[in-house]
């Protein structure tokens, strides 16, 4: 059968779900870019088509029924890319590239700090954006901006357009980006509302002081559900933000009338959210609880930690809190393992310098000082360098206020001046227990 036949089957089978938006449109752009094969697409086309002939035995004999949208079809194959790097796939973003290059849209990865959630949520219904899988991004002058997943929504974006009425300059998007973004802002919208009115009502929310988790699943939007308390979401919401982000801070500091959430990325840190005032006493508490501190000091400073899981990948965060003019400010420093402990010939630029720290660090006696400003990579550094050096054979110990990070191979310290673990103290003890290795990790005092 000819591909122009076979393709015409399929259109018939695979039906745009919008205008021309069909698999034999999706096939031509991975075609006509060099990145599938002629034949791989007529075997692709021939088993899309014999897919759909068993949807209705699907539903009676088990078998699990094929995506019916033809860009979850492809991207549910896992193509390999031709002449792309090993392992490199067809995905929803590699299809948003070609359909804006093809349409002449502008293709853009949006994140949700870049988000009016205010401005989006009140414009849209959440069923609709859901729906139709649109999101408004913002107005640049007189047009609105609106995110979609492919170029042939103009009913949809007719829609925008009268709600809206403004110009609409739809940008693509791809399909993993807009239903993240969709799913994240209307929670939090969400969350923010239900926990503004609860307490603008007078009521308590009655905070489980009790539940001391100090490991915590953080949930996504599909997770949080009607009878969740708004502020374990909220505090959720922020930390999956970020997280997923790659932000390396966040900071929670009382204004006069709002609560200003900012988050530090890539060295920058930018204004994310500006909460009711209302809710800041209630955010504080929740991330006191989950972090061990003391809920009811509110007069000093405070360091605690936490250990979050978010889709399957692990991070702690450290937790500070300090008495500012409007209230308790938190800064939560994340520590991610895969920032935290990387290749150590992968973080030196110049190899002559990655060539005299591995031999600095061979040296079976010594003292190598390791100094610079905040965010230059002292902590990066260490830690990489110890996990290389802490084999069997040698007795790793450090010395931290507080540990930054939970490694088995190491014995890891943590000062307590309470009870007289200082930095001073602690290393007599350690020269007393064998050490091979002993990293410190600040010094205070002669």
């Amino acid at each position: 059968m000819a591909l122009g036949q076979l393709f015409f089957l399929v259109k018939r089978m695979g039906q745009a779900v919008n205008g021309k938006f069909s698999l034999e449109y999706l096939l031509n752009l991975l075609l006509n870019a060099g990145l599938i094969g002629h034949q791989q697409s007529l075997n692709l086309a021939a088993e899309y088509g014999a897919a759909f002939k068993n949807v209705k035995r699907a539903g009676t004999d088990g078998r699990a029924q094929p995506q019916s949208d033809p860009l979850d079809y492809v991207v549910s194959l896992k193509l390999p890319l031709i002449g792309a790097a090993e392992g490199r796939l067809v995905d929803d973003d590699v299809l948003a590239h070609l359909m804006a290059k093809d349409s002449g849209l502008p293709y853009l990865r949006v994140e949700q700090r870049e988000l009016d959630i205010e401005y989006v949520t009140k414009l849209l219904p959440r069923s609709f954006a859901y729906r139709h899988l649109v999101l408004p991004l913002g107005l640049e002058g007189s047009v609105l901006k609106v995110g979609v997943r492919h170029p042939f929504y103009q009913a949809v974006l007719d829609d925008v357009r009268r709600v809206a009425n403004l110009k609409i300059q739809p940008v693509i998007l791809s399909q993993t980006n807009l239903r993240r973004l969709i799913g994240d802002i209307y929670a939090f919208n969400v969350s923010v509302k239900g926990a503004t009115g609860l307490y603008q009502g007078g009521s308590s929310l009655g905070l489980e002081v009790s539940n001391l988790e100090q490991y915590v699943k953080l949930k996504n939007a599909a997770e949080i559900s009607d009878d969740d308390q708004h502020i374990k979401n909220l505090v959720d919401l922020l930390f999956a933000e970020a997280f997923e982000g790659h932000a390396s801070d966040i900071h929670l500091e009382p204004k006069r009338d709002h609560l200003l959430v900012r988050m530090r990325f890539d060295g920058i840190l930018h204004d994310m959210y500006r909460l009711p005032v209302v809710i800041h006493s209630a955010i504080i508490s929740r991330i006191k609880t989950i972090s061990r501190l003391d809920i009811a000091e509110r007069r000093r400073p405070q360091d605690g930690r936490i250990k979050i899981a978010h889709k399957e990948r692990e991070a702690e965060i450290r937790v500070s809190t300090v008495p500012v003019a409007f209230g308790e400010k938190a800064v939560l420093r994340i520590l991610n393992p895969e920032a935290l402990f990387l290749d150590l010939k992968s973080m030196f630029f110049n190899p002559a310098d990655y060539e005299k720290w591995s031999q600095f660090t061979s040296f079976p006696h010594g003292i190598i000082l390791v100094s610079g400003p905040t965010g230059s990579g002292k902590t990066t550094t260490l830690y990489s360098t110890l996990r290389q050096l802490a084999t069997p054979a040698v007795n790793v110990t450090t010395v931290e206020d507080p540990i930054e990070m939970i490694h088995e191979q190491f014995n890891q310290i943590a000062v307590q001046p309470k009870v007289g673990i200082t930095f001073g103290s602690i290393i007599r003890t350690i020269l007393r227990q064998d050490p091979d290795i002993i990293m410190v990790g600040e010094m205070r005092d002669k």
